[in-house]
């Protein structure tokens, strides 16, 4: 059975396109350490799909042998979810596996609860979707990370309508036109200022965005030729592997954390023949979202379409009444996916990648005893600066009495530690500690002073102070904001025992206070 031809499948040095898909019939995929790794290797001759047409041409081709599809899962499970087989080698010429698609798993904090953020998709896989795409370029075919980090910011868009605010996750220029979340922003403000729900005082002004990426236990070696037919490699690391035979692709995730205003709104960003789709958005409450078992319908427990805010009840209802309209209306779709989507029987399902994306990561958060609040004041760090960080906690709690927020334990890449939000929101003052400057804009600590500048600038923290205590850093050096706000500098570690003085004057202020 081999793979049909079509004009939608060619070979890689013809196809490359904003839709590309090598088409894999061999890999090699292995336990290792915690994770996995995987080993792909394709050239210029390689079959690739480039557009939607060959996907689906490819589905219809591969759904023969349904039998093959479980066989395939169940062996690539054993590996990545069940941690019960240490090796699998796939080689099959007859079925193949798209390399490579990339996704993100948004975690957004709005009014103080966490929320898985899920994009309903109306075609197969219909359901809950992570924020995920093709890659569009060879460059993205040898780093789908950077293939992922581009469809979260095209998908994601976050909006605080009262405020004019927009949380990109990229700054730019509002007038790029090879942005798409630009071009994207424009129509939906245009929307919400049609609809009365944007204050037209405001045009649209990028903020800060508090944000951390999550990285996973996986990686993989890519194999490819270069124009002169040498094999080159290339590794990506940090990430989910996400294969998936019922669907062929071979996906590499990531999880990322935003914190928000209390009045953001979320908006799907992705186009299609010229238009917004306008993709329900769908918040999840993470301590309550369980994808396991057999359940095949999770109503979401707030959601956004097209800006208008519903809860679980109305979602059901609108799902019911008008969605199949408004699809017909924007005519995005062609007949034949919509009524697919109406013969669906469980169109609220996750699909299977983000299933066992959101199983995998879940298991990978230690399980700690919160730290008992609140705090008065928050000491912030990236791990390298651990102990510059303990000395200035102590220094602090000792001498004037306040409750400190310390936490010491070094950060792993796939540590998730709810405490840190609830201290930076007790808090009234925080501390950005560092002796250089990647420390600082490191991820956990950039999250943290990024989160807390939020709150001072929204009147969530009218009296917050923001201070930094720095050692051997010029103040002009430093990320904004830190700069903007009070810095206490010292130049080698003899320096150090006055600087902490100097910084308790600030921080208790009175600066009558004497060593």
């Amino acid at each position: 059975m081999p793979i049909p031809e079509s004009a939608s499948i060619r070979p890689l040095r013809l196809a490359e396109n904003h839709f590309l898909e090598v088409l894999l019939s061999r890999f090699d995929l292995r336990r290792q350490g915690k994770g996995a790794h995987l080993e792909v290797s394709f050239d210029a001759e390689t079959p690739a799909c480039w557009n939607l047409a060959g996907r689906d041409e490819l589905r219809k081709h591969l759904f023969k042998s349904l039998e093959k599809i479980e066989t395939y899962q169940k062996a690539l499970d054993d590996v990545l979810v069940n941690e019960g087989r240490e090796e699998f080698i796939f080689d099959d010429p007859e079925f193949v596996f798209r390399w490579a698609s990339a996704g993100a798993l948004p975690i957004v904090r709005l009014g103080g609860e966490e929320y898985f953020c899920l994009f309903y998709r109306e075609i197969e896989p219909i359901g809950w979707n992570i924020a995920n795409g093709a890659c569009d370029s060879s460059a993205e075919l040898l780093n789908p990370l950077s293939a992922l980090e581009r469809e979260v910011c095209e998908e994601f868009i976050i909006l605080d309508p009262k405020a004019g605010e927009w949380f990109a996750l990229e700054r730019g220029d509002p007038g790029s036109v090879d942005r798409p979340e630009f071009s994207a922003v424009r129509l939906i403000v245009q929307d919400l200022k049609a609809k009365g729900l944007w204050d037209r005082r405001f045009d649209v002004k990028q903020v800060e965005t508090p944000m951390k990426w999550f990285n996973g236990p996986d990686a993989a070696t890519i194999y490819a030729k270069d124009a002169f037919n040498r094999m080159e490699r290339y590794s990506v690391a940090g990430c989910y592997l996400n294969i998936n035979a019922r669907d062929f692709g071979i996906e590499l995730d990531r999880v990322i954390k935003i914190n928000a205003s209390e009045d953001a709104i979320v908006f799907d960003g992705e186009f299609k023949n010229g238009k917004l789709l306008n993709r329900v958005v769908g918040l999840f409450r993470t301590d309550k979202f369980n994808p396991g078992g057999d359940q095949v319908e999770f109503i979401p427990d707030r959601c956004f379409y097209g800006g208008e805010e519903l809860d679980g009840q109305a979602f059901k209802r609108r799902m019911r009444d008008s969605f199949r309209r408004d699809l017909e209306l924007a005519a995005v779709r062609p007949k034949w996916r919509i009524d697919e989507w109406d013969k669906s029987s469980a169109k609220f399902d996750l699909c299977p990648v983000t299933r066992r994306l959101i199983q995998r990561f879940a298991r990978s958060i230690p399980k700690q005893q919160p730290a008992s609040g609140p705090f008065d004041v928050f000491v912030s760090f990236g791990h390298q600066d651990m102990t510059l960080a303990r000395q200035v906690a102590d220094f602090i709690s000792n001498r004037c009495g306040k409750k400190v927020f310390f936490y010491p334990k070094t950060q792993t890449n796939c540590d998730f530690e709810p405490a840190i939000d609830k201290a930076l929101e007790s808090a009234q003052c925080i501390v950005a500690v560092g002796s250089r400057i990647e420390n600082l804009t490191a991820r956990w600590p950039s999250y943290e002073y990024q989160t807390f500048h939020g709150d001072m600038r929204n009147g969530r923290k009218p009296n917050g102070q923001l201070l930094s205590f720095v050692l051997g850093i010029d103040p002009v050096d430093l990320p904004l904001p830190l700069r903007k706000y009070v810095v206490t500098t010292c130049s080698n570690e003899s320096d150090i025992p006055g600087a902490l003085e100097e910084l308790l004057r600030y921080l208790t202020g009175d600066h009558s206070v004497k060593p």
